[in-house]
C-alpha cells in the first residue's frame, strides 16, 4: 500500500488538487459496515460500495470492533481481501462518468447513503432464515441476508473531491440497493452472494452502462505487513455441468506461492484463492472484461497488459499502462473488451495474439506483485423504471497450492506453465457452481427479470414456450422444476404459486 499512497500525495501536489475542509451544512452519510460470518468467510460489506475493510480499519457494525475483510477460514487472521468497490460508468447526454465505491488509488469514494440513521433505508438491514435467529424475517433468503440502500448523488467536494485532472465530480444520478446472501451449510458456506439493482433517478437514461467490481487483495496472514507486495491474479471459465450449455467466468487472486514456512504449510499459509464472478443475465447476455494492473508511482512499473488496437486508439495519460486514473480512464478499462493473460505469464511475449510486449520489468510483474484488478461487464441500459439487476459473488477456494515447494520447483517467469499446472482450482469451481444453484433458486420463475414473480412470468412463458417469443432474458430462472427443459410444467409451477398460493418457485437443483 505504501506505493500507491506515495503516489497519490505526490499526485494531488503535482496537478495543484484542491482538497477542501468538511462543510458543517452537510450531514454526514450514515456508513456502515457488517460482516458476513455465518459461515467459514467473513467478509464485510458496506452501504457505501465498498467491500472488505483495510485490514480492520473499517469497523464491523455489531460488535463495534475491527472487521474481518475476507478471512479465510473463519478465525484463521488470513485474508484476501485489502478493499473493493463497486464501479458504474456510462454515458450521460455528452458526459461520460463513473461512479465508485473505492478507487484503489485516488482514495475516492462516491458512493454513499443517506444520512439519517433513524430510517431504515440509511442503514443496512440483517434477515435470516433461521427461525430461532434474532433477524429471523419470513422473506430472508439465506441464513445471513444483508440489504443496503445507497447512491451516488452526494455533490460535495468534502466528500466527492475532483478527479485526478482537476474536473468536480459529476454523479450519474443513480440509486443502488444492495442485497447480499450468506450461508451456513458446509456445502455453501464458503461464498457470499451480492445481488444489486441499479436505477437512475434522473430523466436522462444512462446508455452504454458498465459494471465493475474492483478488487485490491493484498492476500496473506495479518501478522505480514508486507503482503500486498507478492499477490497473483487471472481468470478462467469452466463450465459447471448445468443444463442451457452454461459457463461461469471468474477473476482470482491468490498469493504467488501460499507462504510456506520452512518448506510447511502453517496455519498462517494462505493457501487459498480467492474468486469473483457475475450472476444472472450479464453473465451471459453482455460482454464480460477482465483487467488487472500494478499500482506504482514509478510509471514503468505502473503497468498492465494491453491489446495493441486499444494502445492505438486510447492513452491513460499518466505515463503507465496500469492505473485508471479519472473517469475517462475508468470508463475505457470497463469496457476495452480485453480478457487479459494471467500475471503469472507477464514475461511471456504475446504479441503473436495481438498484446504489447512484455515490460522490461516483467519477471518482477509475474512473480507477484501490489496488483489489483477489475472485473466488468456491459453494455446495459438504466432508466427511471427498468434497473440494471444483476448479482456478484465472492467466493473462497481451499488448497489452492498444494504443495509447499511447488512456487520454488517449478516457477519459471519465461516457462509458467508448469507452475499454473500445479494450481488447484477445484475447490473454488465447485463453490462458485454451489453459489449459481443458490442463485437462481432465489429468483426462481422471476421469467421478465423485474425482481417479483407475478403473472407477467406467466405471460412470457408462454409466449416463448407456445408462441416462438424471444428468449427470455435468463433460461435458469425459467426451469422452475428443475428438469433441464422449460416447457408447461413450469407455466403450472408459477401459476399454483400466484394464483393458488402455492410454494414459492424454486429449483430444487440443489442435491
Amino acid at each position: 500500500m505504501k506505493g500507491r499512497l506515495c503516489f497519490a500525495i505526490a499526485l494531488m501536489a503535482c496537478l495543484a488538487v484542491f482538497v477542501p475542509t468538511i462543510n458543517a451544512d452537510v450531514e454526514p452519510p450514515n456508513e456502515m459496515n457488517c460482516v458476513h460470518n455465518y459461515g467459514n468467510v467473513g467478509f464485510c460489506v458496506s452501504n457505501w460500495g465498498f467491500f472488505g475493510s483495510e485490514d480492520g480499519a473499517q469497523q464491523d457494525c455489531e460488535t463495534g470492533l475491527p472487521a474481518e475483510s475476507f478471512e479465510f477460514p473463519t478465525g484463521s487472521e488470513v485474508e484476501y481481501l485489502f478493499w473493493g468497490g463497486l464501479w458504474i460508468g456510462g454515458v450521460v447526454g455528452s458526459d461520460t462518468l463513473v461512479s465508485v465505491g473505492v478507487d484503489g488509488w485516488q482514495l475516492a469514494n462516491e458512493l454513499y447513503p443517506c444520512a439519517d440513521d433513524t430510517l431504515s433505508k440509511c442503514r443496512i438491514e440483517k434477515r435470516s432464515t433461521r427461525p430461532g435467529d434474532q433477524y429471523f424475517h419470513p422473506d430472508a433468503a439465506s441464513d445471513l441476508d444483508m440489504i443496503a440502500f445507497y447512491t451516488d448523488t452526494l455533490n460535495d467536494p468534502a466528500w466527492t473531491p475532483a478527479d485526478w485532472t482537476g474536473r468536480p465530480y459529476i454523479p450519474l444520478n443513480i440509486d443502488i440497493k444492495q442485497h447480499s446472501h450468506s450461508w451456513s451449510g458446509p456445502d455453501s458456506n464458503e461464498f457470499v452472494i451480492i445481488e444489486f439493482e441499479i436505477t437512475s433517478i434522473d430523466a436522462s437514461p444512462i446508455d452504454s452502462a458498465y459494471i465493475g467490481v474492483y478488487i485490491d487483495a493484498d492476500i496473506g496472514h495479518k501478522s505480514n505487513i508486507d503482503k500486498y507486495n507478492d499477490d497473483i491474479s487471472g481468470s478462467r471459465m469452466f463450465r459447471p455441468g448445468f443444463s442451457f450449455n452454461d459457463t461461469i467466468f471468474c477473476a482470482w487472486s491468490a498469493d504467488n506461492d501460499g507462504d510456506p514456512v520452512d518448506g510447511n504449510w502453517e496455519i498462517e499459509s494462505p493457501r487459498g484463492v480467492l474468486g469473483v464472478a457475475p450472476l444472472g443475465p450479464v453473465a451471459h447476455n453482455s460482454t464480460v472484461c477482465f483487467n488487472f494492473w500494478t499500482s506504482n508511482g514509478a510509471s514503468q512499473l505502473d503497468w498492465g497488459p494491453w491489446l495493441q488496437s486499444n494502445d492505438s486508439i486510447f492513452d491513460f495519460l499518466t505515463g503507465g499502462l496500469g492505473t485508471p486514473d479519472g473517469d475517462r480512464s475508468k470508463y475505457f478499462m470497463m469496457k476495452n473488451g480485453e480478457i487479459d493473460y494471467d500475471q503469472l505469464e507477464a514475461a511471456v511475449d504475446h504479441t503473436s495474439e495481438g498484446w504489447l510486449p512484455p515490460s522490461q520489468y516483467a519477471s518482477t510483474f509475474a512473480d507477484g506483485n501490489d496488483t489489483r484488478f477489475l472485473l466488468s461487464f456491459g453494455p446495459l441500459y438504466i432508466g427511471t423504471d427498468t434497473p440494471a439487476r444483476f448479482g456478484v459473488v465472492f467466493a473462497a477456494g481451499h488448497d489452492f497450492h498444494v504443495n509447499p515447494t511447488d512456487y520454488s520447483d517449478l516457477f519459471d517467469p519465461s516457462n509458467p506453465g508448469p507452475y499454473q499446472e500445479s494450481l488447484d482450482f477445484s475447490s473454488l469451481e465447485g463453490n462458485l457452481t454451489m453459489a449459481r444453484h443458490l442463485y437462481d433458486n432465489i429468483n426462481m420463475g422471476d421469467v421478465t427479470w423485474n425482481g417479483i414473480v407475478d403473472i407477467d412470468d406467466i405471460v412470457e412463458l408462454i409466449g416463448y414456450i407456445f408462441l416462438g417469443a424471444q428468449n427470455p432474458s435468463y433460461l435458469p430462472v425459467c426451469d422452475v422444476n428443475c428438469d433441464g427443459t422449460i416447457n408447461l410444467l413450469d407455466i403450472i409451477g408459477i401459476v399454483n404459486y400466484v394464483f393458488r398460493g402455492g410454494p414459492m418457485p424454486t429449483g430444487g437443483c440443489i442435491d
